[in-house]
Protein backbone atom coordinates (compact mmCIF):
# COMPACT_ATOMS: atom_id res chain seq x y z
CA UNK A 1 0.00 0.00 0.00
CA UNK A 2 1.38 3.42 -0.98
CA UNK A 3 1.43 6.19 1.58
CA UNK A 4 2.15 9.87 1.22
CA UNK A 5 2.18 11.40 -2.24
CA UNK A 6 2.64 8.00 -3.91
CA UNK A 7 -0.72 6.98 -2.51
CA UNK A 8 -2.46 10.17 -3.62
CA UNK A 9 -5.46 9.62 -5.86
CA UNK A 10 -4.66 12.75 -7.87
CA UNK A 11 -1.04 13.42 -8.76
CA UNK A 12 1.05 14.33 -11.76
CA UNK A 13 4.23 12.43 -12.53
CA UNK A 14 6.40 14.08 -15.17
CA UNK A 15 9.71 13.23 -16.78
CA UNK A 16 11.69 16.40 -16.10
CA UNK A 17 12.06 19.30 -13.70
CA UNK A 18 11.33 21.72 -16.55
CA UNK A 19 7.98 20.02 -17.17
CA UNK A 20 7.22 20.08 -13.44
CA UNK A 21 7.98 23.82 -13.37
CA UNK A 22 5.65 24.36 -16.34
CA UNK A 23 2.86 22.42 -14.61
CA UNK A 24 3.27 24.40 -11.39
CA UNK A 25 3.41 27.71 -13.31
CA UNK A 26 0.15 26.70 -15.02
CA UNK A 27 -1.53 26.15 -11.66
CA UNK A 28 -1.70 22.37 -11.92
CA UNK A 29 -0.15 21.64 -8.53
CA UNK A 30 2.96 22.15 -6.45
CA UNK A 31 6.45 20.67 -6.52
CA UNK A 32 9.92 20.77 -5.01
CA UNK A 33 11.93 22.63 -7.65
CA UNK A 34 15.54 23.86 -7.79
CA UNK A 35 15.53 27.60 -7.18
CA UNK A 36 17.87 28.36 -10.10
CA UNK A 37 15.38 26.70 -12.47
CA UNK A 38 12.48 28.96 -11.45
CA UNK A 39 14.33 32.18 -10.61
CA UNK A 40 12.59 34.19 -13.35
CA UNK A 41 9.13 32.95 -12.33
CA UNK A 42 9.84 33.86 -8.70
CA UNK A 43 11.07 37.33 -9.68
CA UNK A 44 8.00 37.93 -11.87
CA UNK A 45 5.62 36.66 -9.20
CA UNK A 46 4.36 33.74 -11.30
CA UNK A 47 5.52 31.36 -8.57
CA UNK A 48 5.84 31.86 -4.84
CA UNK A 49 7.35 29.69 -2.13
CA UNK A 50 4.80 27.95 0.07
CA UNK A 51 5.05 29.00 3.73
CA UNK A 52 5.86 25.76 5.53
CA UNK A 53 6.09 25.57 9.32
CA UNK A 54 8.29 22.51 8.97
CA UNK A 55 9.72 20.39 6.20
CA UNK A 56 10.70 23.40 4.10
CA UNK A 57 14.01 21.92 3.03
CA UNK A 58 15.00 18.56 1.61
CA UNK A 59 18.15 16.56 2.08
CA UNK A 60 18.21 13.85 -0.59
CA UNK A 61 20.47 10.84 -0.30
CA UNK A 62 22.53 9.93 -3.34
CA UNK A 63 23.99 6.52 -4.11
CA UNK A 64 26.40 6.01 -6.99
CA UNK A 65 27.52 2.60 -8.20
CA UNK A 66 29.98 1.51 -10.84
CA UNK A 67 31.53 -1.65 -12.19
CA UNK A 68 34.20 -2.81 -9.75
CA UNK A 69 36.54 -3.86 -12.56
CA UNK A 70 36.51 -0.64 -14.60
CA UNK A 71 38.33 2.56 -13.62
CA UNK A 72 36.27 5.72 -13.23
CA UNK A 73 36.52 8.22 -16.07
CA UNK A 74 36.88 11.99 -15.62
CA UNK A 75 33.14 12.68 -15.97
CA UNK A 76 32.32 10.16 -13.24
CA UNK A 77 34.95 11.68 -10.97
CA UNK A 78 33.37 15.12 -11.48
CA UNK A 79 29.94 13.66 -10.72
CA UNK A 80 31.26 12.16 -7.49
CA UNK A 81 32.65 15.55 -6.44
CA UNK A 82 29.34 17.26 -7.28
CA UNK A 83 27.40 14.75 -5.20
CA UNK A 84 29.80 15.09 -2.26
CA UNK A 85 29.35 18.87 -2.24
CA UNK A 86 25.64 18.96 -3.13
CA UNK A 87 24.32 19.61 0.37
CA UNK A 88 26.92 22.26 1.17
CA UNK A 89 26.61 24.26 -2.07
CA UNK A 90 25.17 27.79 -1.72
CA UNK A 91 21.49 27.90 -2.65
CA UNK A 92 21.67 31.28 -4.38
CA UNK A 93 23.90 30.23 -7.29
CA UNK A 94 23.43 27.57 -9.98
CA UNK A 95 25.15 24.28 -9.19
CA UNK A 96 28.36 24.16 -11.24
CA UNK A 97 31.02 21.57 -11.93
CA UNK A 98 34.14 21.77 -9.76
CA UNK A 99 37.30 23.22 -11.27
CA UNK A 100 39.52 20.57 -12.78
CA UNK A 101 43.11 20.25 -11.65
Amino acid sequence: RDVGWLGAEQRWTVGSLATAATFVSSGLGFAWLPRHLIERELREGVLKPLPLDQGGSRHPLFYLYSNKDKPLGPATQILIELLRNFDTAPLDVPFAAPAQA
